[in-house]
């Protein structure tokens, strides 16, 4: 499915539920382990005018390299 994903561009890519599921599932795992500091959220905030979603990336940055499971 990831393969098919990568077809497609990444508005279609960020629209897609299934996606958004998969980039919220991970950016949760990324909080809870710590790997996303407030002052990393803070600043990507601050730099691209508050326009991040809950893990402080812009939806655009998750769009390029395809999500890993393992």
């Amino acid at each position: 499915m990831l393969q098919q994903a990568r077809h497609y561009g990444a508005a279609e890519q960020r629209s897609c539920p299934h996606y958004q599921n998969r980039v919220r599932a991970m950016c949760q795992r990324r909080l809870l382990a710590g790997v996303l500091s407030d002052y990393h959220e803070e600043t990507e905030q601050a730099s691209h005018g508050g326009h991040t979603d809950r893990c402080g990336h812009l939806p655009a940055m998750h769009a390029d390299p395809p999500l890993r499971t393992g």
